[in-house]
């Protein structure tokens, strides 16, 4: 597997609350052995659309701790159900988002 992390930074001369001047955006990538416990082998997913990990207005569009809260009891309730993750959806068709 391969992790791959887009990041960006501002790079403006000095701190402070204020949308950044400048910015780098650069990608982090590591190899990364198996995730799972199950090694290497194909993980179960279920597309859950009770639960809605993004939303228009939210902070999904950020990194924040806030944003994984929404995730450990649909995770535990897949995790139940023999899953090994929930594969997020959103909108009116269901759009594939995320796994995680």
């Amino acid at each position: 597997s391969l992790y791959i992390r887009p990041t960006v930074i501002a790079t403006h001369p000095f701190l402070g609350l204020a949308a950044p001047e400048s910015m780098l955006l650069y990608c982090i990538t590591s190899p990364v052995g198996p995730y799972y416990t199950s090694g290497f082998a194909p993980v179960r997913l279920t597309a859950d659309t009770d639960f809605v990990r993004a939303w228009p207005g939210g902070t999904g569009d950020v990194k924040i701790g806030g944003n994984y809260a929404p995730t450990m009891k649909a995770g535990a309730m897949a995790n139940e159900q023999g899953y090994n993750q929930v594969l997020w959806t959103f909108g009116d068709q269901d759009e594939a988002t995320e796994v995680g």
